[in-house]
């Protein structure tokens, strides 16, 4: 079974951002559509590992079907594609999804400045959800 455009066609132009105006109407985020954008200009593989989530992943937050945090994604597609910055009472002005790797790392002692960025991650007002993702 073959997937995707026969050779020699192209893919079709727009379509992430067809189906993301389709889901997600008037109310669309300027994340969304900058995920959309990349994702038509590249592919969904290359943008996932970019931003850190799979594919399909994407795909579900195009349509306005992903069932994880969405907070997450948009925080993670802020940081790479549309280049946010957040502070860090820690390391100073970080791109978000940097902000959003660091929470999820797990308790070390590797370093003093592993030390300082757990802790300071637990209180901060940056942090996604309850904890800490292991």
């Amino acid at each position: 079974m073959t997937r995707g455009p026969k050779k020699g066609t192209a893919k079709s132009a727009g379509q992430h951002v067809a189906n993301a105006r389709a889901a997600w109407g008037d109310d669309m985020p300027v994340w969304v559509m900058a995920l959309a954008r990349a994702c038509d200009a590249g592919s969904l593989s290359q943008i996932g590992a970019s931003v850190g989530y799979s594919g399909p992943a994407l795909s579900q937050t195009i349509n306005r079907k992903y069932q994880g945090d969405i907070a997450a994604v948009e925080k993670a597609v802020r940081g790479v594609l549309l280049a946010e910055r957040q502070g860090c009472p820690v390391l100073g002005l970080i791109p978000a999804n940097d902000c959003l790797s660091h929470q999820r790392k797990a308790f070390n002692t590797a370093s003093p400045q592993a030390v300082r960025l757990a802790r300071a991650c637990a209180t901060c007002t940056h942090r996604q959800g309850g904890h800490h993702d292991r």
